[in-house]
């Protein structure tokens, strides 16, 4: 009993005071900086990923893949691939008065495209396009609340519309129940309407979207006409002043030839913010005949995918490798049957172009085992006649092995990668902050917990003789180490404990710190147009505080073992005799 007493006694000193707000203090910092590099982690993961797929089908060379019908139902047949659309990406030129920028064409099925990625959830309603537009997230409270004014006028996402109808009839309901004059009740039956006027076009503009990306935008000039259609991100429009029904000049270079599409006219149907600067900044998303017919080209980029379970993606990706694989057969190149009669066949599917000190117009020919020739087909881009034998007019993996031999063709590569494969330096990086960030917090609470040592062994070298007494009236050694040991871990217990909890409201109330400081002196800690975040994220792991407690706790152990040791194994007379 008297081993607890003497350790709470010892405890409650001033010394020891400070020692538990020092360690506190580490705690708090302990717990509170991790939570928000996991916030950020989090959030620079979406960002990242944007409207990337789970997986994608590419190639190491552009426009590269056959865009086949066959690849895709064999993607889709693998067991764990839940949907498959075609991309194409390609750089371009975009014109603006007397600005030349360059952006990225991703060209995409729209309605597939939203079943293998999040696109549709990263379009913008126009309300939020007005409120991103004029930077609302960073505007002051007054100018927010004339912003949000005249945002009102247009129509806000569905779940918005939902709630502003919800509220619109209950408002009429309350001054029917109250017996409203004729004027109010009309009011209230107007505002009713209009927001199920919101709701409707709330629920059809993304399909409007993809309509106009898919067919075209009317030309206001000329209504029996279509001007191709653009979805733009929102950095896109912002640093060229654009808007909705903007019109932008595209410049490219063709993907299979020299011909260049000069200052063609597209329409901005909408715009998305992903979250990723860059995307938001250069994409800019058409369909993807629009996006062929433009670059003048038949293949595609590649093909993203959709998986059932990411935590499957490894296996799932050597099944689709395995998948393209049987297609390919030895070229690695998906085989293609010629049309019966027809008079060319596009080697495109099999082949990159030839080197252009090559080319030539030739003819491939087929001929049966015993040389009779079955069929000639003129070919661009071939050196000289090839004789190829085939016992029927199909051109199948062996035939166009021979051809990519014959014409010095080098084989085409494709990969299956996830998008954290995609990414990989990106989030390697990322991973390294939050370790280094744990590094350095961690650093912080060993340096508080070497207080404890040093207290306590300040109270053993204080104390020495009242240890001599209580081991001279028969205090054994075992009590002696058991005092200070037991100071030392309810120093560590009480620090962590305090030092949790605080940490915990600091990471849960981080946005109002933040708020509160930017109120009393002009500075944001987090400023939004730095990290383009609306709010400092922040996640807690509660793994992550189980495994600070304990780390406290042992170091305040270990802190407390050497002059725990000193105390118990002084001989009893020496430290009586002590002055």
């Amino acid at each position: 009993m008297y081993k607890l007493f003497l350790t709470i006694r010892y405890v409650f000193k001033p010394l020891s005071i400070v020692t538990i707000g020092a360690l506190a203090i580490s705690v708090i910092i302990f717990t509170f900086a991790p939570s928000i590099m996991n916030g950020f982690q989090d959030e620079f993961h979406k960002r990242i990923r944007g409207t990337m797929s789970d997986m994608s089908l590419r190639s190491d060379r552009p426009l590269d893949v056959p865009y086949l019908e066959s690849i895709e139902k064999s993607l889709e047949s693998v067991p764990g691939v839940k949907a498959v659309a075609p991309f194409i990406e390609h750089p371009a030129l975009d014109r603006h008065v007397n600005k030349i920028d360059y952006c990225l064409i991703h060209g995409i099925e729209p309605r597939r495209e939203e079943k293998v990625s999040e696109l549709r959830q990263f379009i913008l309603p126009l309300r939020d396009w007005i409120l991103a537009r004029e930077d609302w997230d960073i505007a002051t409270p007054q100018k927010k609340k004339i912003i949000e004014g005249y945002a009102r006028v247009y129509p806000g996402s569905v779940e918005q519309s939902k709630l502003e109808l919800a509220q619109a009839e209950q408002a009429l309901a309350a001054a029917k129940a109250r017996s409203a004059g004729a004027e109010e009740i009309k009011s209230g039956e107007a505002a009713v309407e209009q927001a199920r006027h919101a709701l409707d076009f709330a629920e059809h503009q993304i399909d409007k979207v993809y309509d106009w990306l898919e067919n075209g935008y009317p030309d206001p000039n000329d209504p029996t006409k279509r001007i191709p259609a653009v979805l733009a991100g929102l950095f896109f429009m912002k640093i060229y002043d654009l808007d909705i029904e903007s019109v932008v000049k595209l410049t490219t270079a063709a993907g299979e030839g020299t011909e260049v599409q000069q200052d063609k006219q597209f329409v901005i149907v909408g715009a998305f913010r992903a979250g990723s600067h860059d995307t938001d900044r250069r994409t800019l998303y058409m369909s993807l005949k629009t996006a062929q017919s433009f670059i003048g080209t038949q293949r595609v980029s590649g093909y993203a995918i959709k998986l059932d379970d990411f935590n499957e993606a490894r296996v799932v990706r050597r099944k689709a490798l395995e998948a393209v694989e049987a297609l390919r057969g030895k070229t690695g190149h998906p085989a293609q049957p010629l049309a019966a009669g027809g008079t060319e066949v596009d080697l495109g599917s099999f082949a990159p172009e030839c080197d252009p000190k090559k080319t030539g117009a030739m003819a491939l020919e087929f001929r049966s085992t015993s040389g009779e020739l079955l069929e000639a087909l003129p070919i661009q881009a071939v050196a000289g006649s090839v004789a190829v034998l085939a016992s029927a007019a199909t051109m199948d993996h062996t035939v166009a092995e021979t051809v990519r031999v014959r014409l010095g063709y080098n084989p085409r590569h494709l990969w299956v990668k996830t998008w954290e494969e995609q990414n990989e330096n990106l989030l390697k990086a990322v991973g390294m902050e939050r370790l280094l960030i744990k590094l350095i917090t961690g650093m912080i609470v060993v340096a508080a917990s070497a207080s404890i040592f040093l207290v306590l062994f300040m109270s053993v070298q204080n104390k020495v003789r009242e240890l001599g007494i209580l081991r001279a009236v028969g205090g054994s050694n075992l009590g002696a180490l058991q005092i200070f040991l037991g100071q030392g871990m309810l120093l560590g217990g009480i620090g962590m404990l305090l030092g949790s909890a605080l940490g915990l409201l600091v990471a849960h109330y981080v946005n109002q710190i933040a708020n509160f400081i930017h109120m009393l002196t002009g500075w944001h800690p987090f400023p939004p147009e730095v990290y383009y975040l609306e709010e400092i994220p922040s996640k807690i792991y509660w793994s992550e505080l189980v495994a600070n407690a304990g780390i406290t706790l042992v170091l305040g152990f270990f802190a407390a073992a050497v002059p725990a040791i000193i105390a118990a194994y002084r001989p009893p007379i020496r430290a009586i005799r002590h002055d």
